[in-house]
C-alpha cells in the first residue's frame, strides 16, 4: 500500500475541525466575562468592608444631654423654718455689704533738688578775699624757702672763703720762699670757688628787708571804693588796735582779673606777725605779706 495513501490530505480534515474550535472560543470568552465580574466583585467587597471597619473604628462622639440637669419638684417638701420673712435674714444671707477701701502705699517723695542761694556782693568779695589770702600764703611760703636756700648758698660760700685762707696760711708758714706764689695760688683757688658755689646753687629771690617791710593783709576786694569802706569799719570795730596805724590799697592781677588789696603797716616781721594774731583774736582774717 502506497505510504500516500495511508495519510490522506489535510483537505480531508477541514470540514470537520470547524465547529470544534467555534466552541472552544465561546468557552474562552465566558470564562474571560466570569473571571472580570468575579474581580469587580472582590474590589465591590473589599471596599464595603472597609467603610464598615472604619465606621466602627471611628471614635465615638458624645454629645451633651439637652434635657436640664436639675428640675424643682412641683411639692419640694422638706422643713418648714419659721421667721424666714425677718429682715435679719435679708442682712445675713445679702451679698452685698459695706464696700471695704484698700488702703494704698503713698507714692514715693520725688527727690527735690537743694538750690543754693545766690551770694551776695559781701558774700563774693569775702570768698575772693579768703581766695587771695590763699595766694597770698603760699607765695610768702615760696619766698621763705628761697630765704632759707639763699642763706645756706652764703654759709657754704663763707665756709669755702675759710678753708682757703687756712691753706694759704699753712703754705706760707711751710714754704717762705715761694710765698708770692702760694698767695696768688690762694686767691685763685678763693674765687674760683666762690664761682662754683654760685653757680651749682638757684638764684634766690629779693628778701624783705628788716624794720619797714612787712604789711598785714585784711582783705581783696573788687574796687578802691569798697576797700576803703572795709578800712573805715575796721577802724570802728578795733579802734584800739589800729590806733596810729597807715594803710595803703594795692591793685593786682590774677587770672586777668583786677584786685584791691587793703594792707596795714608798713611793719617790721615780727610787729606785723603780732598785730595779725591780734586782729585773729578779733575775729579778723588777716594775713602777712612782704613788699
Amino acid at each position: 500500500m502506497n505510504r500516500e495513501d495511508e495519510y490522506p490530505d489535510d483537505d480531508f480534515y477541514e470540514g470537520e475541525d470547524e465547529p470544534r474550535f467555534s466552541r472552544r472560543r465561546w468557552i474562552g470568552a465566558t470564562l474571560a466575562l466570569l473571571i472580570v465580574f468575579g474581580f469587580g466583585i472582590g474590589i465591590w467587597y473589599a471596599y464595603d468592608q472597609g467603610v464598615k471597619k472604619g465606621v466602627q473604628l471611628a471614635p465615638p462622639i458624645i454629645s451633651a444631654d439637652k434635657a436640664p440637669v436639675k428640675v424643682a419638684p412641683e411639692d419640694p417638701g422638706g422643713m418648714e423654718v419659721p421667721n424666714q420673712d425677718k429682715q435679719v435674714f435679708n442682712v445675713l444671707n445679702s451679698g452685698e455689704g459695706e464696700e471695704k477701701v484698700e488702703k494704698l502705699m503713698a507714692p514715693p517723695e520725688a527727690a527735690i533738688r537743694e538750690e543754693k542761694p545766690e551770694l551776695s556782693e559781701a558774700e563774693k568779695a569775702a570768698d575772693e578775699n579768703k581766695l587771695d589770702q590763699l595766694v597770698e600764703k603760699a607765695t610768702e611760703d615760696g619766698e621763705a624757702a628761697a630765704d632759707k636756700v639763699t642763706e645756706t648758698a652764703e654759709k657754704a660760700a663763707d665756709a669755702v672763703s675759710d678753708t682757703t685762707e687756712k691753706a694759704v696760711e699753712a703754705a706760707k708758714e711751710t714754704a717762705a720762699a715761694a710765698e708770692e706764689k702760694v698767695a696768688e695760688t690762694s686767691e685763685t683757688v678763693k674765687e674760683s670757688a666762690k664761682e662754683t658755689v654760685t653757680a651749682a646753687l638757684p638764684p634766690a629771690k629779693e628778701t624783705a628787708t628788716p624794720g619797714g617791710n612787712s604789711w598785714v593783709q585784711v582783705g581783696s576786694f573788687g574796687s578802691v571804693d569798697a576797700a576803703e569802706k572795709q578800712w573805715s569799719n575796721l577802724t570802728g570795730k578795733h579802734g584800739s588796735l589800729l590806733s596810729g596805724v597807715g594803710y595803703r590799697v594795692q591793685d593786682v592781677q590774677v587770672n586777668g582779673k583786677t584786685y584791691y588789696r587793703l594792707q596795714l603797716g608798713s611793719f617790721g616781721r615780727d610787729a606785723a606777725s603780732k598785730l595779725c594774731n591780734d586782729l585773729k583774736a578779733a575775729k579778723q582774717d588777716c594775713l602777712v605779706v612782704s613788699g
